[in-house]
């Protein structure tokens, strides 16, 4: 029978999901051997397709192991290149895709990976999809991968959109019989094998590898480089003050009404996607602002989340402005945008005037923004986009041409096309956003000043090495990190002997306050050591100081790395102790590990190796930062805890 097998053609399946994901190690699984290589460096281990043939319950299966995407190495070009080379280097096309997903909570990174593939390989992908999960021991006992999969509507809708096949291993824990049949990877690579069976006698056929031709080239004629590097679907955010056309532009860009004009949805962010010019669009409507009805960190986190809605960041945002005399508040407005997003949003921005009407017979846009030394300043910094719409006037065609929206859409398409292009095909990212602000915190001597030096990589602050605290009062430095512009706030140890309590206390507070409006991050610095009562007590310190509230702003850092056990990691020794379990968990499992003094100079790709680590740290706070809309913990928070605690003690001396 095996030979039989091995005369037929062989199934052909593409693996893709993003960098960490596990495609090599579920590859590896499905065979039942070591066939490729596992990296567990910050970047991709698979830089390049490879590809091996195997007999495996009497099928002969051929897996293609892709490049991770998002892979930070790599430039997008040259990574999606090589992917979509995978594709046609398996010619006729796949049998299958597997897209790997690991369970934990799907974020707007996983769902950057659909989107990814959809921009690739368009929806008919999906008829030949499965989504296979890694980590299956992530589940809680006597969940199925289906009972996961209905916590979330978006994996919901992505496994529908699969013929709701999915599917669960763990490459580490379930490689031996288990006691529970369902949690054994001999199981589940059975399982899935047959999906696979089904897929194929479902379409009866691969994949064509034209429908990767069609998704490039029906893009028209932009030329060589700029058909190469131009997306399938065009992100979009529009922003502006409220009244000035946001929801009408957005339905004059799509050609019909998607857009509410109700109190509540021009509160909130909205997403709409059409077809205009050819082209796929999703357009993202903000609220107003300078808004009367809502705090500036209130809007502010409903403004950033728009990032989150067009996941992994819009092409394009479109500042809009009336065809009128530049006000303060106009002004306003702009450096509202730039304080919310930092300058660079104006590489990424066109200017687009409302109330086209209001332009005298004849005038150009770029006439009337000559009349104005801010608007042309603006413009300038804009690269020279702008346009002009009438939402109610310019609807239908006229004698002249220049004042039709259809005309001017065309031109503002172009405009960015031109801009995605002078990008490299890059969107706005959140790493571009303004300066994030991080508190760090711990008890004496666990290594929060040596861990501010070895993030920004240079000496910033004075390390002690006496019994007592070395930080006395707060101290902060602001550097450029991995491009990222970061603020690090160090603290003073807590239980430092030589300090009162409420001293102490009153010290650590203030480096809240006067980081105002706050800090987006707390790291709390535990070391690789017995978790005793001690380190619980700082944890107690904590939750007194700042409440549960700014767990969700935290992640937990562990000094010492070099105390870990040859091949152990962090969560690994972690799962060792249900206290440290417990914290880390409250922290949404957030947690990384450096060693300031053996770690220095290993390897940049090396688990242990601090520029690796502290990569994977700003990941981390990257996620946080989204996961809060961009909020931080606030001033506010502090006072309601002030407040909670002098109720408690109200209560008790009464």
């Amino acid at each position: 029978i095996e030979e039989y097998f091995c005369h037929l053609e062989p199934r052909r399946i593409v693996i893709l999901g993003y960098t960490g994901a596990g495609k090599s190690s579920l590859a590896n699984t499905i065979f039942g051997e070591e066939v490729f290589d596992i990296s567990h460096a910050a970047d991709s281990g698979t830089t390049n397709c490879q590809s091996a043939t195997r007999s495996v319950y009497n099928r002969r299966i051929t897996l293609v192991d892709t490049p991770g995407f998002f892979a930070t190495m790599r430039a997008e070009e040259e990574l999606k290149a090589e992917i979509l080379r995978c594709i046609t280097e398996c010619a006729p096309g796949p049998h299958t895709f597997l897209i790997v997903q690991k369970v934990e909570n799907f974020t707007v990174h996983e769902n950057a990976v659909i989107e990814k593939i959809l921009e690739y390989f368009s929806e008919e992908a999906f008829k030949y999809a499965a989504v296979v999960f890694t980590h299956g021991d992530q589940l809680s006992e006597g969940e199925t991968i289906q009972d996961f999969v209905h916590h979330n509507e978006a994996l919901n809708e992505l496994v529908r959109n699969c013929g709701n096949r999915c599917h669960v291993i763990d490459n580490k824990y379930w490689k031996n019989e288990s006691q529970e049949e369902y949690r054994s990877n001999k199981f589940q690579v059975q399982k899935l094998l047959q999906t696979i069976d089904d897929i194929f006698q479902k379409n009866g056929s691969t994949y064509k590898t034209s429908c990767i031709t069609n998704t490039r080239s029906s893009q028209g004629n932009r030329g060589s480089r700029g058909r190469d590097i131009m997306p399938n679907t065009l992100r979009i955010v529009l922003l502006g003050k409220t009244g000035v056309g946001k929801s009408s532009l957005a339905n004059s860009i799509l050609g019909t009404n998607v857009f509410s004009f109700s109190d509540f949805e021009k509160s909130i962010c909205q997403a709409k996607s059409g077809s205009v010019n050819g082209r796929h669009v999703t357009l993202v409507d903000t609220p107003g602002l300078i808004s009367r009805d809502r705090s500036g960190e209130e809007l502010k986190s409903e403004i950033l989340g728009c990032i989150s809605e067009c996941a992994p960041g819009p092409h394009a945002f479109l500042i809009v402005l009336k065809v009128e005399k530049m006000t303060e508040q106009e002004k306003a407005v702009i450096t509202q945008i730039c304080q919310y997003f930092s300058e660079d949003i104006l590489k990424y921005a066109t200017v687009v005037f409302t109330h086209g009407d209001q332009l005298t017979e004849g005038m150009k846009i770029e006439e009337f923004v000559d009349q104005s030394d801010d608007l042309r300043e603006l413009i300038k910094k804009c690269s020279g986009r702008c346009c002009v719409v009438d939402n109610k006037y310019w609807k239908n065609r006229q004698q002249d041409e220049y004042r039709t929206n259809q005309y001017q859409v065309a031109k503002l398409l172009d405009a960015i096309d031109e801009m995605i292009v002078k990008n490299k095909g890059g969107c706005y990212t959140t790493k571009m956003l303004t300066e994030w602000r991080i508190a760090i915190l711990g008890k004496t001597g666990a290594g929060k000043s040596s861990l501010v030096n070895t993030i920004c990589g240079e000496e910033v602050f004075k390390v002690y090495h006496n019994v007592n605290s070395g930080t006395k009062d707060c101290q902060s430095a602001t550097r450029s990190v991995h491009n990222r512009r970061i603020t690090l706030i160090d603290t003073p140890g807590l239980f430092d002997t030589d300090r009162a309590e409420e001293e102490l206390k009153a010290e650590i507070l203030r480096c809240i306050t006067e980081c105002a409006p706050g800090p987006h991050a707390f790291l709390i610095l535990l070391k690789v050591e017995k978790f005793t009562v001690h380190e619980n007590a700082v944890v107690e310190k904590l939750l007194e100081y700042f409440s549960e509230e700014a767990f969700k702003y935290a992640a937990v850092v562990f000094t010492h790395g070099d105390q870990l056990s040859e091949g152990e990691t962090i969560k690994d020794f972690v799962q060792k102790n249900e206290k440290l379990k417990e914290i880390v968990g409250k922290c949404g499992h957030r947690c990384h590990v450096i060693d300031n003094k053996y770690w220095k100079n290993n390897n940049p790709q090396d688990y242990r190796s601090n520029q690796f680590q502290v990569q994977q740290l700003l990941q981390t706070i990257d996620d946080i930062f989204l996961a809060n809309r961009g909020t931080c913990y606030t001033n506010e928070m502090l006072q309601e805890v002030a407040a909670e605690r002098q109720r408690k003690n109200s209560l008790k001396t009464n």
